[in-house]
């Protein structure tokens, strides 16, 4: 739901987060705010995996709003079998960068299977400053003309033809609004087999309104957009980057 300028999101869609826990979490919250993270770890009881989502997803950010700190603390207290003062001893001269907006925005995704802090097109933004990339909120300007769109796949629907062939309707979502494309049959057997993800994806195609107001994208050609190994390097080069497998944090 929106709040403002933000988005709100309940507990129920972050990944492996279990009903008991969930229930527990809102007893608690009614019963007294959260001082800290052990605080809750210890009222809630939930487990590493658990809070370690609940981080990524952002929802304990009133808790201490740096999210790299929050996950090391996590592991700290985990790892030394549940003792807070030690945790909280180990962690107070650690200092780590909080997540750049990539970071947060990939965290989401992993745990959310969508993202809420900005829009997940901002991973791809020096891939598609180059290119002729025409707006959602912009398509109405181009009717009957060839065009190149890129999305995220938020709907996806497979029909069977008269012909008994099958075709597919795609709802692609950029930053501005949504885009409704259509793969007939011919481009479904060429490119169907590359949407298996959500994305993102360039479409080529054209324009078609044949309902006022109405606009569909018949498309010609789809690639999948991707991040390769040095993109994404450099998208998180001030991501703190910290593991505790062979740490002597411990005790």
């Amino acid at each position: 739901t929106c709040e403002q300028e933000s988005l709100r999101t309940g507990l129920g869609a972050i990944s492996e987060l279990t009903v008991r826990t969930i229930k527990s979490i809102l007893t608690e919250r009614k019963a007294a705010t959260f001082s800290d993270l052990f605080n809750f770890i210890q009222r809630t009881r939930a487990s590493a995996k658990e809070v370690k989502h609940l981080i990524k997803a952002g929802a304990l950010s009133a808790i201490h709003s740096n999210q790299s700190h929050l996950l090391l603390l996590n592991e700290l207290f985990f790892k030394n079998n549940k003792k807070a003062a030690i945790a909280r001893f180990l962690g107070q001269e650690l200092h780590l960068q909080p997540f750049n907006q990539y970071q947060q925005i990939i965290n989401e995704m992993e745990v959310l299977d969508f993202a809420v802090s900005a829009h997940p097109l901002c991973l791809y933004e020096h891939k598609l400053s180059s290119l002729p990339v025409i707006p959602s909120n912009e398509l109405e300007q181009h009717k009957n003309k060839n065009i190149l769109f890129c999305g995220w796949l938020a709907i996806t629907r497979r029909v069977n033809t008269a012909k008994n062939q099958f075709m597919k309707f795609l709802t692609l979502e950029d930053r501005h609004g949504l885009c409704e494309a259509v793969l007939f049959s011919q481009a479904y057997n060429k490119y169907g087999h590359l949407i298996r993800s959500h994305g993102p994806f360039l479409v080529y195609g054209r324009v078609q309104s044949r309902v006022p107001g109405e606009l569909n994208l018949i498309v010609d050609k789809v690639e999948l957009l991707k991040l390769d190994k040095s993109d994404l390097e450099k998208k998180l080069q001030s991501f703190p980057v910290y593991s505790l497998e062979q740490s002597p944090l411990t005790i």
